[in-house]
């Protein structure tokens, strides 16, 4: 089974994977389509009389709308984690792709560190603790599961380092 964390390191943009799998979700459908139009709706593929071409075809039109889905999501996901941090002003010391303060490490490497999921948002509630000489304030304003997320989103930075690495 292959896990969305595992698709996260072998494809770090999301939203480009889930369309590409949408693209060849839809020409696999147009290829049942073909088949029913010319065998018929009801013709039996591999001789399993419960995998009909017109319903195959249906199913890949099915899957590859659920891949949009998932790409407009992964989208809207990394929209959202850049809204929060600049709300929280995160961007004032912080900066993120070359944008925003000098004092604090760049977010868009913060997932490179090697700190886990749990450190961050140890790190995000009280990061005088996790690093003593921080001058982060706490993020104590955010729910628990608001810094799940901004954690995993940093995470999700470690996988666009390496892919942006790659390609120069």
């Amino acid at each position: 089974m292959v896990t969305r964390s595992r698709i996260v390191r072998e494809h770090p943009d999301l939203a480009r994977y889930y369309r590409g799998k949408a693209q060849h979700l839809e020409l696999e459908a147009k290829k049942y389509e073909r088949i029913a139009r010319v065998f018929g709706d009801r013709t039996p593929l591999n001789g399993d009389r419960h995998f009909c071409a017109g319903r195959t075809a249906f199913y890949y039109h099915t899957m590859a709308q659920e891949c949009l889905i998932k790409a407009q999501e992964d989208n809207l996901l990394a929209a959202l984690n850049h809204q929060a941090a600049e709300r929280e002003g995160c961007f004032t010391c912080h900066s993120f792709h070359g944008r925003g303060g000098t004092i604090a490490p760049d977010l868009a490497l913060e997932g490179s560190r090697g700190r886990s999921e749990a450190w961050l948002v140890g790190h995000f509630k009280d990061p005088q603790s996790f690093a003593a000489k921080s001058l982060m304030p706490s993020l104590g304003s955010l729910t628990d599961r608001q810094l799940e997320v901004l954690a995993t989103f940093l995470e999700y930075q470690k996988a666009n380092k390496r892919a942006k690495a790659a390609t120069r």
